[in-house]
């Protein structure tokens, strides 16, 4: 992958930063997002000391249509071309049971876990057909799979949206060397699961547990290292696939 450029949505913190941190010490250059301001600058400064040049980091919500521009732009004006999509930036809200749930709500999660995702392709699909090359890989999650464990039915819904986002699109994009692949977390222990995680009484902790096979929580790292296998150019031959990475949670 040296020599390659990526953009990782949600990249300053979890899944996406390990993302960011995986391709960096592979010698993927890459542009990354986050709205967070403060995660924003530790991230930046974090990845600039380790790999000096190779980063870049911007400020932004995804579901801003001019933020999306401006990284793909910031991107493309730094490194030259967009190889490598990792559609990661994603979340729920606090409503978990269909009565709770907001119109609001339902927008907010499907505008961040599913329309921005089908834009950023939209916005590099371009130059990855003038390149002959691409790798586009969607962060979904188990709750698009099977049935969420922390989380509600309308990110369910999103999620499970993303996961046919890419198999249509490896048809689609398959003729001009673009491979579309999902990635489908169960829980990883990142510092906003570990928040749900610590709300939940001791019974519930036990019984989400018991459901890992493993018996253990997923880390970022292991995400991370999934995206990086359908980010090489050695996958080419893998496309439309969604690769489950829960401990066992769920067996497709």
């Amino acid at each position: 992958m040296q020599r390659r450029t990526a953009i990782v949505t949600g990249g300053t913190a979890g899944i996406g930063l390990a993302c960011v941190e995986a391709f960096a010490e592979r010698g993927v250059a890459v542009g990354f997002l986050g709205r967070n301001p403060d995660r924003l600058v530790a991230a930046q400064r974090q990845l600039e000391d380790r790999w000096p040049g190779l980063t870049l980091g911007l400020g932004g919500d995804v579901t801003d249509p001019d933020a999306r521009k401006a990284l793909v732009a910031a991107v493309t004006d730094r490194f030259g071309t967009v190889d490598i999509l990792v559609n990661n930036a994603g979340g729920g809200s606090q409503a978990y049971r269909l009565e709770d749930v907001e119109d609001a709500d339902l927008a907010r999660v499907v505008d961040v876990n599913l329309q921005a995702a089908f834009a950023l392709c939209r916005a590099v699909v371009p130059m990855m057909k003038a390149a002959g090359f691409g790798r586009i890989i969607n962060i979904a999650s188990i709750a698009g799979r099977d049935a969420g464990r922390l989380s509600g039915p309308h990110y369910a819904a999103a999620k499970a949206g993303l996961i046919g986002l890419g198999r249509q699109l490896s048809r689609e994009l398959g003729p001009s060397g673009i491979t579309v692949n999902t990635v489908a977390p169960g829980v990883i222990l990142t510092d906003r699961i570990r928040q749900k995680w610590d709300a939940r009484s001791p019974e519930e902790q036990r019984t989400l547990l018991q459901d890992v096979p493993v018996g253990r929580f997923g880390t970022p790292q292991e995400v991370a290292d999934a995206v990086c296998f359908f980010a090489q150019d050695g996958s080419g031959y893998v496309s439309g696939a969604c690769l489950d990475v829960n401990g066992g949670s769920f067996r497709a």
